[in-house]
C-alpha cells in the first residue's frame, strides 16, 4: 500500500482504488482510504473525483468494444458482462470461429499477445468496476443526492436538491 501510494502517476492510484474495494479486513481498507486521501489532496481534488478520473478506459468504445484488423479478420474485444470479456475473432464473411485463427497466430503473434494482455487487465478491472458502481448507487439510496452528487463531482445534497428544483 505504501508503494502504491509513493509512486508517481494515477495507474498506482487505479491500483489502489482496486485494491479497496477488493480488501476484507478493516485495518487493510483504512490504510488505503488514507493512502487514497492523499492522493486526492496531492492531485487537488475530492476522492470521488479522483476514483472517477482514474478509471482506466482501455480505448473501448462507447458499445464497449475493441476492434482491431489482423490480417483478414476482425479481433473483437467485448464487455460480456458485469464482470466478464471475451475476445473474438469476425472473418469477412460474418463468421465467428471458435478458436483464434491459425492466420491470426502466425501473421499477428504480437498484436494477438497485446490483446489478450489488455482482455486480461480488462477482465481484472471489471469486478472492482462494477462494485464501484454498485457502492455509488447505495450511498444514493440513503442519500438521494448523493449519486447526483458523485456525477457532478461531489456536489452536496442540498446543492443537489436545489439543482432538482430549478
Amino acid at each position: 500500500i505504501w508503494a502504491l501510494s509513493a509512486m508517481p502517476g494515477r495507474a498506482p492510484i487505479a491500483q489502489l482504488a482496486r485494491l479497496q474495494l477488493r480488501a476484507k479486513y478493516a485495518t487493510a481498507k483504512r490504510l488505503i482510504g488514507k493512502a487514497l486521501d492523499a492522493a486526492a489532496k496531492r492531485e487537488g481534488m475530492t476522492r470521488r473525483d479522483l476514483e472517477e478520473v482514474v478509471v482506466p478506459t482501455f480505448g473501448l468504445a462507447a458499445d464497449g468494444s475493441i476492434r482491431e484488423q489482423l490480417g483478414e479478420f476482425t479481433a473483437e474485444i467485448r464487455i460480456s458482462g458485469s464482470t466478464e470479456a471475451e475476445l473474438r475473432f469476425i472473418a469477412p464473411d460474418g463468421k465467428v470461429p471458435k478458436a483464434v485463427p491459425a492466420v491470426v497466430r502466425q501473421g499477428s503473434a504480437e498484436a494477438l499477445r497485446t490483446l489478450k494482455r489488455t482482455l486480461k487487465d480488462l477482465q481484472g478491472m471489471l469486478p472492482a468496476q462494477r462494485d464501484r458502481l454498485e457502492s455509488a448507487l447505495r450511498r444514493a439510496l440513503v442519500d438521494p443526492g448523493g449519486l447526483e452528487g458523485a456525477v457532478r463531482g461531489g456536489a452536496s445534497s442540498s446543492s443537489s436538491a436545489a439543482m432538482r428544483r430549478s
